[in-house]
């Protein structure tokens, strides 16, 4: 009686979570039909207003939370448009205490993590001059 009841408890929370998926699916599918207005912009216009969450200061340190790094990671498209802005990428301050605290750079060792990221960050300034 016991199995049975349990059995009969684990099929209902199965198709409750099938129910549940289902839903998430469908949710997504909807979310992909929208037509974000920011993601209209052309690239020249949004890699502007990217250049422009950059320190006023002109020292960038490498920070997941910070731009550039933060642009990176919300989309696709802005993922694009950060990596083809050589300006975002032509300035870079490791301090002495440098440590990359999370993805997308995990590397162990503090000087591999500072080869590493020097190693992804400059290509991508191509011709712009370093600071």
């Amino acid at each position: 009686s016991d199995c049975r009841s349990l059995a009969t408890k684990n099929q209902s929370i199965e198709q409750a979570i099938e129910a549940l998926e289902e839903n998430a699916n469908k949710l997504e599918a909807n979310l992909d039909l929208v037509v974000y207005p920011v993601l209209t912009l052309p690239p020249e216009i949004t890699s502007k207003i990217f250049l422009q969450c950059l320190p006023t200061h002109g020292r960038v340190e490498p920070s997941p939370s910070r731009a550039p790094l933060l642009l990176t990671q919300v989309c696709h498209h802005w993922r694009q448009v950060t990596h083809s802005t050589c300006g975002l990428w032509s300035s870079l301050y490791i301090s002495p205490t440098f440590q990359i605290d999370a993805a997308p750079w995990a590397v162990v060792a503090r000087d591999d993590s500072a080869c590493a990221l020097l190693q992804t960050w400059f290509p991508r300034a191509k011709a712009s001059p370093l600071s």
